[in-house]
C-alpha cells in the first residue's frame, strides 16, 4: 500500500541520509529547533531526526514505528518526522509513559499551522512532559502515551485525518 509519506510493507533497513551535500534550513518549532536536510536522495521519503542530530531515511511505516518505540528519557527523547517533499512534519517528545505530539501542516499559499495534539478538550491544567534534557510544558490533556503517538503517527503517515478523540490545539500564533 502506498501512502503520501512513503511505501509501507515489510520492514526495510534504516539507512543514514547523506547529509554532506545537503543544504540546511533552520526553522523554530514548538519545543525544538530542527534542521531540515533535503537532498535528491531524500525527496519522496520521510526524513527522521533526533536530538542527537542523527538523520535517518524512513521508507516505510514499520521503520517509523520502530524508531518511535525507541523514545526514552535516556535518548532519543524527541523524534521529528519530516514529510516527503517538505510537506510538513510531526514531532514527538518524551518517553513511552508521557509524551507530547506536535504537527506542522503546510498549505498552498496559507503558510503553515502548528498543532499540539491531545485527548479531548483542554483541561486548563498545566503539565510537564520530561525529556532527556529538560521538559515540555503542555496542558494535562496533551500528555499522551506511546500507544497514542503510534496511532497519530500512522494517521499522519497514511495522509489520513487524525482519529476521533484526538483534539488539536492551534499554537501557530505563538510561533509567529
Amino acid at each position: 500500500m502506498e501512502s503520501q509519506h512513503g511505501s509501507s510493507g515489510r520492514l526495510t533497513e534504516r539507512r543514514k541520509a547523506d547529509i554532506s551535500r545537503s543544504s540546511t534550513d533552520t526553522q523554530r518549532v514548538g519545543w525544538a529547533t530542527t534542521f531540515v536536510r533535503m537532498t535528491e536522495d531524500n525527496v519522496g521519503v520521510v526524513v527522521a531526526e533526533t536530538e542527537t542530530r542523527d538523520t535517518v531515511r524512513i521508507e516505510d511505516f514499520y521503520a517509523a514505528d520502530a524508531l518511535m518505540c525507541t523514545l526514552s528519557l535516556r535518548g532519543p527523547s524527541y523524534i521529528i518526522f519530516n514529510g516527503a517533499d517538505g510537506d510538513g512534519y510531526v514531532q514527538f517528545a518524551g518517553s513511552h509513559e508521557q509524551l507530547t505530539v506536535e504537527q506542522r501542516t503546510t498549505g498552498a499559499g496559507d503558510g503553515f499551522r502548528h498543532l499540539v495534539w491531545g485527548r479531548g478538550p483542554l483541561d486548563e491544567e498545566a503539565a510537564r512532559v520530561p525529556t532527556r534534557d529538560g521538559w515540555v510544558d503542555v496542558d494535562v490533556s496533551q500528555v499522551l502515551r506511546l500507544h497514542d503517538a503510534r496511532v497519530l503517527l500512522r494517521a499522519w503517515w497514511e495522509g489520513q485525518p487524525m482519529p476521533p478523540g484526538y483534539v488539536p490545539t492551534d499554537i501557530t500564533a505563538l510561533l509567529n
